[in-house]
């Protein structure tokens, strides 16, 4: 009975740590944003007169939609930005400290 206990105890102890450098490690949106211009060259920031102005690897590029879900352990990112001739739908998950890239980048045609 003993020895239940103690690997019950044990496999707590584990749980809880692995659970703690899960939350230690999630990304934020900062980390986000420099994933987002490495991986893909888009580079946003507020402009006191059109809120929020998008460059792809300095061209212009239109910022149409965002959705964050932070979860405990998780940031989930969807972002859709658009150009003349393509569509960027930014799917990803951040996890450990890192992304998983799951975009999708379409050429269209009609920029939307």
């Amino acid at each position: 009975m003993g020895n239940f206990r103690t690997v019950f105890k044990w496999g707590i102890i584990g749980l809880l740590f692995a659970g703690a450098c899960l939350i230690a490690t999630k990304p934020g949106d900062s980390q986000y944003e420099k994933w987002l211009a490495a991986k893909h060259g888009i580079v946003c920031w507020n402009d006191p007169m059109l809120l929020t102005v998008c460059k792809k690897d300095g061209e212009p590029i239109e910022w149409r939609s965002k959705g964050v879900t932070t979860g405990v352990f998780t940031l989930k990112v969807r972002d859709r930005y658009t150009t003349d001739d393509r569509t960027y739908e930014i799917h990803t998950i951040g996890l450990f400290g890192s992304f998983i890239d799951f975009s999708v980048i379409k050429g269209d045609g009609s920029g939307v």
